[in-house]
């Protein structure tokens, strides 16, 4: 192996390390569950733009390598709620900052960057 191979090779090795390193910093044992955190702020916005629950999950475990069910998103979605509004972290626009709150009596009207 040539030195051009093997510093080809460090960063991807590298990237793999940082990310393992991020999960066992985070305090989250279970990369499913620290994927979907990493991803929720964009779930939130996509929910509001007007997207479905089964679209994005379709996209999530694409993009991830998951197969999770609608029942297991939607209790990991609940999940993710409920303890960003126990901790009071909102979601806001990616475009405009505008709240993303899920509280019923609030309507987002910005679908910007949502495509």
């Amino acid at each position: 192996m040539s030195i051009n191979e093997s510093s080809a090779e460090e960063p991807r090795g590298l990237e793999k390390l940082r990310a393992s390193l991020e999960v066992l910093r985070s305090g989250c044992a279970n990369k499913r569950l620290h994927d979907f955190r990493e991803a929720y702020p964009l779930v939130e916005q996509h929910l509001a733009g007007g997207l479905s629950q089964k679209a994005l999950l379709e996209n999530f475990n694409a993009c991830y390598g998951y197969t999770l069910h609608p029942p297991q998103f939607r209790k990991m979605l609940e999940g993710e709620r409920r303890l960003r509004e126990e901790r009071g972290e909102s979601i806001a626009c990616a475009s405009c900052g505008q709240s993303l709150s899920r509280s019923p009596t609030k309507e987002v009207d910005c679908v910007e960057g949502v495509q």
